[in-house]
């Protein structure tokens, strides 16, 4: 879809709704046709505020859509050659972005993500990007010192405490993945 020019270009004035999620009001601030929705994931995962001005991609509209809504696009810790898609996160709000508030996410995937199965994609994420990411976030536990392996701590810093397995797209979403011939990320 992002390839293909099937996107567009969504704008405007973030208005919160009081149940939490959001519109771009394309129109002055005012409802109307060009209206994009936004998931209450997105403005927490952005920590979006009424009247904040955004920009962004759009899927095109279905049929019984009222409004466009963004796209989601993320990466993954480990991609097994067998098809299972791994995530792990310190407070599971981008885990939970994978699988809740978006009709259509795109996993952009480093060929240094994959992994021959299962079991070896999920040692590739606890003990690579795991500890990476714990590094470069500052984190203080016993992965970030030196960077090399999960030390399975049990340190409130820990990054590593919430773990979401693809075995398929979840009901009602539709997931594809992009497979990048360069290293990216941890």
């Amino acid at each position: 879809m992002l390839t293909s020019g099937e996107c567009s270009e969504g704008a405007g004035v973030l208005e919160i709704q009081q149940d939490g999620y959001g519109f771009l009001r394309a129109e002055n601030c005012q409802q109307g046709p060009n209206d994009v929705y936004i998931s209450i994931a997105q403005i927490r995962r952005f920590n979006l505020r009424m009247g904040d001005y955004v920009e962004g991609k759009t899927r095109p509209q279905r049929e019984g859509d009222r409004y466009s809504a963004m796209l989601y696009i993320t990466s993954v810790n480990g991609l097994a050659e067998t098809g299972e898609i791994i995530n792990i996160d310190g407070a599971g709000n981008r885990v939970a972005e994978t699988i809740f508030g978006h009709k259509k996410v795109y996993f952009v995937i480093g060929k240094n993500k994959l992994a021959e199965d299962y079991d070896k994609a999920l040692w590739r994420a606890r003990n690579i990007a795991g500890p990476k990411n714990a590094q470069r976030l500052n984190r203080k536990t016993p992965c970030a010192a030196k960077a090399d392996r999960c030390y399975n701590c049990s340190s409130p810093d820990r990054i590593c405490k919430v773990l979401s397995v693809f075995w398929g797209a979840p009901m009602g979403a539709d997931c594809e993945v992009v497979l990048i011939k360069e290293d990216l990320g941890y």
